[in-house]
Order: C-alpha cells, then structure tokens, then sequence
C-alpha cells in the first residue's frame, strides 16, 4: 500500500522554495531568472521508474517573453535537479521533464491600458518588470543608476566608484561589500566588484567576461569574492554557458550576470529611480 499522499506541493510555495535553494547552494542568478515567473506540475499518470509506486511530472514554467533565450541547456538541468530536490519525497513525483514556455500576454485594453499580470502569486518575486528605456541614459548615467541601486539596498555596505566612464583601467566600475547575516547572527562578507557595460547594439560575448574575471586578479588584494557584470542588453548564449561552468567548478571570483531582465527587476522595487533618471 502506497504512502505517497499524490498531491503536488503549491505551486507558488514550492516556487519560493526553489529560489531559496539556489541561492544558498551558489546560484543566486538562477534564482534570479525565475523571478516574477509562474510554475505548474503536469503529471502523467506513469512510473517513474525511481522509486517503488512514484509518478513522473513535469515541471512547467511561464516565464516573459525576453527571458527564455537565457534557460540554457545547463540552467534547465540545474533547475531540475534542484527542483527535485524541494520537491517533498512524501507526495510521491519525482520530476524529470523541465518546460518554459511564455507568459500569455493580455491584449491592451480599448483604453490603452495593460490588466497587470499575477505571477502566480509568488510574494518573494515583488513586482512585475517592465521594459525600461535604456537608450535616455549615457554610460555615466548608468554607472550612476547602479551605484544608487547598491547605496540602498539592504544587506550592501561601503559602496564606492573607482573609476572614471570608459577609463583605461583593469576593469572595475563600482565596489561594495555585501553583508549576509544568518538567524544565528553570523555574518558573512564578500568583496564585489561591479563591471558596468551599457551597450545596447551587442551582446556582451564570452571574451569580455572572460577578460573581466583575468583583470579581477590585478586588483588583489584584498580578494575579489564576485564580479558582477550589471548590462542594459543582454549576454551571448556561449557566454552564459562560461559563466555556468566557471560557477560550477567553484572558480574564484564567482560570477554574477545581471542582464536587462534583472536590471529591470530591480528597478521595479525602485520606482523613484526609474522617475530620477527618466527610464520611462
């Protein structure tokens, strides 16, 4: 007689879960991609084959429109891996089928207007991206924009701009420490350096990034901890895919891509900076 209860967790909560594992696991931007996503189980009515009387499932994501390029073939089977992982043993489906597909988009209203979108309610997301225009700013004014997002965000401390825009330097932008504090009060410090690249008309490829963790040693010490590469466009696929490797092998310093999406992510929490620098 099975145990098993063969009902899927919420689907929101196991969302939240999800993004929690992989941020304490080394892989905060995974967690970041599925941001103001909406996940659902398909299940199919046969064996798994991985344990006695479980089902397989599958695990479907609706994710924006500009988002699905960046679930790479190696993000999917990090995903799923850690999916089945929070997955509670006791309702018995093990997952091993990982779906993207988009978020069905409302028409516009006669009015004009958009029906704001529910990202299947989950509270840890915050709210909806939106398309920013990134072309009113120069590259000062975007190094400006991150170094304002940084000087109050909680959990970030001693931010300070190195260099001057488009400098011959060795590759850094902006410095920060960011503090995180368990229950426990321990405290844990890393040193971040902050790459700044506004480009619009390319994606950033391989060799950049590849340059950018090179030149990172120049620096040290003290030791780089994580080099973000914040953009207002976006990352090569091969790029993505170097960036997940290095993670992977443990390498020093970790890498942080932060694309449009994840700008605009964190811009929706800001909305007085997307008014101070007139992004919309």
């Amino acid at each position: 007689m099975s145990t098993f209860t063969y009902s899927p967790p919420e689907a929101h909560v196991f969302l939240h879960t999800l993004r929690k594992y992989l941020e304490r696991t080394g892989k905060a931007w995974m967690s970041n991609l599925l941001a103001n996503v909406a996940c659902e189980f398909i299940t199919f009515g046969r064996y798994s084959g991985q344990r006695w009387n479980a089902y397989s499932a599958s695990l479907r994501l609706r994710v924006p429109m500009d988002r699905i390029s960046q679930f790479s073939p190696t993000a999917r089977t990090v995903i799923l891996a850690g999916a089945n992982t929070v997955m509670p043993s006791e309702v018995g489906y093990d997952l091993d089928e990982f779906e993207v597909a988009p978020v069905m988009e409302v028409p516009p209203s006669e009015d004009g207007g958009v029906p704001e979108y529910d990202a299947g309610g989950d509270a840890a997301a915050g709210p909806m991206a939106a398309a920013l225009q990134w072309s009113a700013l120069s590259d000062e004014q975007f190094e400006r924009l991150i170094f304002c997002i940084i000087s109050d965000a909680n959990g970030y401390k001693n931010p300070a701009w190195l260099t001057k825009t488009r400098a011959p330097d060795r590759g850094r932008d902006l410095s920060v420490m960011r503090v995180h504090e368990d229950s426990l009060g321990t405290s844990i410090t890393r040193h971040v350096i902050i790459q700044c690249k506004h480009w619009q008309s390319r994606s950033i490829p391989v060799e950049e990034v590849a340059d950018a963790v090179a030149k990172m040693k120049l620096w040290e010490p003290p030791p780089v901890d994580v080099i973000v590469i914040a953009t207002s466009g976006r990352f090569t696929s091969d790029a993505v895919v170097w960036i997940e490797r290095h993670n992977h092998e443990r390498q020093r310093p970790e890498i942080e891509p932060w694309p449009d999406s994840r700008m605009e992510l964190l811009l929706a929490r800001r909305p007085h900076l997307v008014a101070e620098f007139g992004l919309r």
